[in-house]
């Protein structure tokens, strides 16, 4: 699949002020265990939010960076990806509308997408864009506030998830960038990752083989059809962008493309918040290029709940890095 005539203008990100180390969970792992956690899987922090943050303020503050500075206008849609939103109704980009005082004249959708929905809402954002006009605008917001569906006393998965949002503005433009994507899906394995009713409210719940098996099983090979269909060499790609899952996952899935795992190529911001679902991409290249501009083609990879996994090849020119808000 290829989509073309765009260019993502900007990038922001917010994320809660409470840092949560790995000492918080001394009560759970001994030392031994916390050392191991911290070298294998790569995360020393995470931030979750207080009870007074939500999923929608992270998002409104992450997109307020770069819809202050454009016509607001120009924004033809507001696409919101999340997994804990507030409300099944109202949907929360509708919200958003309101909150950063845009136009009635807007289409607004809400996607229920994981790990792989930074590169599904990109791709979507670009077949809305098609229809638009020279210098209309589509704005894409992430947000998750995974803490607040975590067992406190599953240590399979409460050390591993942090909360944040990040936004991007793309702009229609008659040039010929193009943006080259791959999508998988297989519903059989929907089990491996799901929330599950525990006394009224709704806890993450993940088997960790499963999820472990299924991304050295299936992700390098994806992105090696995707190079290879649209005949990419990885010599040709300046960032590769991996779901910020696990560090040894990354590790490996990069050793199966052929490229060492310390490769300057590769993104990683796992260390400083978790897994953040459809953030994770985004926010780590905020992380890495805060207040810059970068110009960029980008291999980003997403994979999880579903199970479902993308990829993409994006070229990113001039875009302006905000520097990361906290609330």
């Amino acid at each position: 699949m290829i989509a073309q005539g765009y260019n993502i203008l900007a990038l922001s990100s917010c994320v809660p002020k409470n840092n949560v180390p790995n000492s918080f969970f001394e009560n759970l792992k001994s030392q031994r265990d916390l050392r191991v956690f911290a070298k294998t899987v790569g995360i020393l922090n995470r931030r979750w939010a207080s009870e007074e943050i939500n999923t929608t303020e992270l998002a409104y503050h992450a997109s307020k960076l770069i819809v202050n500075n454009v016509n607001k206008n120009d924004i033809k849609a507001v696409l919101f990806v999340s997994q804990t939103p507030e409300y099944q109704i109202p949907f929360t980009s509708n919200i958003l509308q309101h909150k950063l005082d845009l136009k009635k004249e807007v289409l607004t959708l809400d996607l229920n997408l994981g790990c792989a929905g930074f590169i599904q809402a990109i791709y979507t954002a670009l077949s809305i864009l098609k229809n638009l006009e020279v210098n209309d605008k589509i704005l894409i917001v992430f947000s998750e506030t995974l803490s607040k569906i975590l067992d406190k006393k599953d240590s399979a998965t409460n050390m591993l998830f942090g909360d944040g949002a990040s936004a991007i503005l793309i702009n229609k433009e008659n040039n010929l960038n193009k943006a080259y994507f791959n999508f998988f899906t297989d519903g059989s394995n929907y089990q491996a990752i799901k929330t599950v009713n525990e006394n009224g409210s709704n806890k993450l719940k993940m088997n960790g083989k499963d999820v472990f098996d299924f991304t050295l099983r299936e992700i390098s090979s994806s992105i090696d059809l995707l190079l290879n269909k649209y005949q990419f060499n990885l010599n040709e790609i300046d960032l590769i962008a991996l779901h910020q899952s696990n560090n040894f996952i990354i590790d490996q899935i990069c050793i199966q493309l052929g490229l060492a795992k310390n490769d300057p190529r590769i993104i990683r911001g796992i260390r400083d918040f978790g897994n953040t679902s459809s953030v994770s991409i985004p926010l780590a290249l905020n992380k890495n290029f805060e207040n810059q501009t970068i110009s960029k083609n980008i291999l980003c990879s997403g994979y999880g709940s579903g199970l479902t996994w993308a990829n993409a090849i994006i070229n990113f020119d001039n875009c302006l890095i905000h520097k990361i808000k906290e609330i």
